[in-house]
């Protein structure tokens, strides 16, 4: 330990059931946190295909202590495989200790009762290092639900990074849960409903996929919403938090005789509707939205964004078919996809571009530009120099048919840290300007 921080290697396998997750990290535990490195190790073949069975048919092997031991052998030997490959790849000489809450393979907070996998002893043993464990059922027996156990950190990265509270975490596992943020600086979190778990075991089971890649079935089907409703009617949603789940909580046999891809569909949008009826009932100003697993995707341009950003915009309509104004905004990387989804989009009747990067991105696309606008640029960015996004405006501003305004906001760098107060009221100025006047 060296000022008051240790140096600890955190481990984490969900729900999801995707792979080893592990990160190095130095903290104190209260507010001071350094991300050192972190890389996503898969399950072998043998270790998933044991969980699945284990997990899947719980209720009816949990009496099988042989089932139980063979599979923690398994899971303990890839957390070693994971933890000597990392601190090896990453060149890690000094570790006080390592963090692992272990496999869940059962969750029950009514009864008290979380059961991990993994033989902390024999890990220590393989690594000659500390292993502190038994976190969930620790937090159970002191009166917790011992799920999630995230929020905390949650907690520490938002007043780290000066986030405007009220604000929200959501972590799309195999169970979905969140962390909210009051303005009194109260910490809420608990399960909101299924993650990825349905639609995985779905998956698993009619086509031997560990998952819909990319919501390939997901993506052909329709939504049965009778069933939608069914699976959203559960006692579970009116439950009063603090409240948690078991990844068998929930059941897709109402979609076994439907149609395939409806039915991944159907399992998609319960997920989703889950955390939107969820959202409705809380007070946020921000809410950041993590999955599972780690990218291992190559860089493409932003063709695999701009179509989740049209996909998303495709959505937007359906719900809202009778509205005559359809607005696109973006950040950064994200300035260019919502210009380029502009020129794609005749619906679309204006934009909010933030700290776009004409410094390394080509936007000669714009030609004409289609719709009004407005540019935001922070007076210190250090990674878009301001005069190149002044340029970018001053051109568009020139061409017919179209206004598009230019504000710089004084001491903003590219992140608009400890600035984003003004940048709200730029946007929201703007915007309300914009509807109380006819388009020009």
């Amino acid at each position: 330990m060296s000022n008051n921080k240790l140096h600890a290697i955190g481990i984490m396998s969900g729900t999801s059931l995707d792979g080893i997750d592990v990160s190095y990290v130095s903290s104190d535990g209260k507010s001071i946190f350094t991300h050192n490195c972190s890389s996503l190790f898969k399950f072998r073949d043998s270790t998933r295909e044991s969980l699945y069975f284990l997990v899947n048919n719980f209720t009816k092997n949990k009496n099988s202590m042989a089932n139980i031991s063979e599979c923690e052998n398994l899971v303990s030997e890839d957390y070693v495989n994971a933890i000597r490959k990392f601190i090896k790849s990453n060149k890690i000489r000094k570790v006080d200790l390592i963090a692992l809450h272990g496999q869940t393979i059962f969750h029950s907070s009514k009864n008290k009762s979380s059961i991990q996998l993994c033989n902390s002893s024999y890990i220590a043993e393989k690594t000659n290092k500390t292993v502190v464990t038994d976190f969930r059922q620790d937090d159970l027996l002191n009166g917790g639900e011992g799920a999630p156990l995230v929020p905390i950190f949650h907690k520490l990265l938002i007043n780290k990074l000066k986030i405007k509270k009220p604000c929200s975490f959501i972590n799309i596992g195999g169970i979905s849960n969140i962390s909210i943020l009051n303005n009194r600086g109260k910490l809420t979190a608990y399960d909101i409903g299924p993650g990825m778990c349905l639609l995985d075991q779905f998956v698993h089971l009619k086509k031997n996929k560990p998952y819909d890649n990319n919501g390939a079935y997901s993506s052909r089907g329709k939504i049965n919403k009778s069933i939608l409703s069914q699976l959203l009617n559960d006692k579970f949603f009116i439950k009063n938090p603090p409240k948690s789940l078991d990844r068998n909580y929930f059941s897709f046999n109402s979609v076994l005789k439907i149609n395939f891809y409806d039915a991944c569909a159907t399992l998609s949008a319960f997920t989703a509707y889950a955390i939107i009826d969820n959202l409705k009932k809380i007070d946020n100003q921000k809410i950041f939205l993590s999955g599972v697993g780690k990218s291992e995707g190559k860089f493409d341009n932003g063709l695999g964004e701009l179509a989740d950003a049209a996909a998303g915009l495709d959505w937007i309509q359906r719900q809202n078919p009778n509205t005559n104004q359809c607005w696109v905004a973006g950040f950064s990387f994200g300035a260019l996809l919502c210009m380029q989804l502009l020129m794609r989009r005749p619906e679309i009747t204006r934009f909010i571009s933030i700290s776009p990067q004409p410094n390394l991105y080509d936007f000669n696309f714009l030609a004409p530009c289609p719709a009004s606008g407005l540019i935001v640029q922070g007076k210190k960015d250090d990674l878009v120099p301001p005069e190149e996004t002044s340029r970018l405006a001053e051109k568009l501003k020139s061409q017919k048919n179209i206004t598009v305004d230019y504000e710089e906001i004084t001491g903003a760098n590219h992140f608009y840290d400890n600035e984003t107060d003004k940048l709200e009221k730029t946007i929201r100025n703007y915007i309300e300007r914009e509807l109380n006047s006819k388009y020009r």
